[in-house]
């Protein structure tokens, strides 16, 4: 009886360990994130390759003090006050890469592989389906454009800054609008070349992104209210074979 008491109360322990732990949980993080609120200035982004015969290329550097450790889904980018709205549209072989650098801020190297960090990982492959822009009336305007990873980035602010890469064949034959003015700041140092098998671009403003987080936390928190549960339970059962032990003794 006593083994059997005790080996039920060891799987209640057990079942409640996953409703102590807290559940992950999504941030979005604005990058420069004094433009969280604010509108910045346009400018055209990776739909340039609708104009460019041979591609683009773009490094953009997210200084690390403005992020936090998570693991990074997707990012998102917003066009500006007045904007019409369009369709959907596709744009082909686009790939993205990230990476931690210990390059920082003033320190963008016009050659492309000297701004990579040893971590690079390519997170998107492909086609990139845009689901169509609407049109917007506000300043700034909402978070439209998602690119949503298809391989997440674990990335930690300790190890250093974030680098995007983008490489985008040209598009001139496709679908993708000409001329897409996306929400921009020279306060995100980024650099673009026209061509996408390019070595080394030239500075440019990059467009004000946001940033989608899976955060795990680290920390112990409260018990929840099942785990509670289960805990006061196996602590009953304790108290009830003591209390029948007490009676048969007496």
């Amino acid at each position: 009886m006593l083994r059997k008491t005790f080996l039920t109360v060891a799987v209640l322990v057990l079942l409640s360990i996953p409703f102590l732990a807290p559940p992950a949980y999504t941030q979005t993080i604005v990058v420069p994130p004094e433009f969280e609120d604010q509108a910045g200035s346009p400018a055209e982004s990776f739909f340039l390759c609708a104009i460019l015969q041979d591609g683009l290329r773009i490094q953009a550097l997210y200084p690390g003090d403005d992020l936090v450790a998570g693991t990074i889904g997707e990012f998102s980018i917003r066009t500006i006050d007045g904007f019409p709205g369009v369709g959907p549209f596709v744009i082909p072989n686009i790939t993205v890469t990230m990476s931690t650098t210990d390059i920082g801020p003033g320190e963008l190297s016009n050659i492309f592989a000297e701004n990579t960090g040893p971590d690079a990982q390519t997170v998107f492959s492909g086609e990139l389906n845009i689901g169509g822009i609407p049109a917007c009336n506000t300043s700034p305007c909402p978070f439209d454009i998602p690119i949503t990873l298809q391989t997440p980035f674990d990335y930690n602010p300790s190890n250093g800054n974030l680098l995007l890469d983008l490489i985008v064949p040209s598009c001139m034959n496709g679908m993708v609008p000409p001329f897409l003015p996306v929400d921009s700041t020279f306060d995100l140092e980024s650099i673009l070349a026209t061509n996408s098998n390019a070595t080394e671009g030239n500075p440019v403003a990059w467009n004000i992104t946001q940033f989608s987080f899976l955060i795990e936390p680290r920390t112990v928190p409260a018990l929840s209210k099942w785990g509670l549960i289960a805990m006061v339970a196996g602590f009953g059962l304790i108290g009830l074979f003591v209390a029948r032990r007490r009676k048969a003794a007496l």
